[in-house]
């Protein structure tokens, strides 16, 4: 496997654990909302920011926003940056250390 697969795929594991504990966390918290499958990236996160339901800065929210368009990289199979995986784990660590959840083993 190339490095870049392996890059790759590792990502996907990030921003997939990101966005199923960001709809894990809306639909724990905000009742009255229920997520569809057509609700995007962006709604989703924007849902929990503007409901608060992460005790984090909006500086780390921003580090969420941020993850919006790596995810579009790697939907699409475009290479991905040093900096794309920095942020990808810096969004991951954020989510799991506000859910007090151990943080998986990563590989990149």
């Amino acid at each position: 496997m190339t490095n870049n697969k392996i890059i790759l795929l590792e990502a996907y594991s990030l921003i997939y654990d990101i966005e199923v504990n960001l709809k894990h966390l809306i639909y724990n918290r905000l009742y009255q909302h229920r997520l569809t499958k057509k609700e995007s990236y962006w709604t989703i996160i924007n849902l929990v920011e503007m409901n608060n339901l992460l005790p984090i800065s909006s500086y780390e929210y921003n580090t969420l926003r941020k993850t919006c368009q790596i995810r579009n990289k790697i939907c699409h199979m475009q290479s991905l940056h040093r900096d794309d995986i920095y942020v990808l784990n810096q969004a991951h660590q954020l989510i799991y250390q506000s859910h007090y959840l151990p943080k998986p083993n990563r590989i990149v």
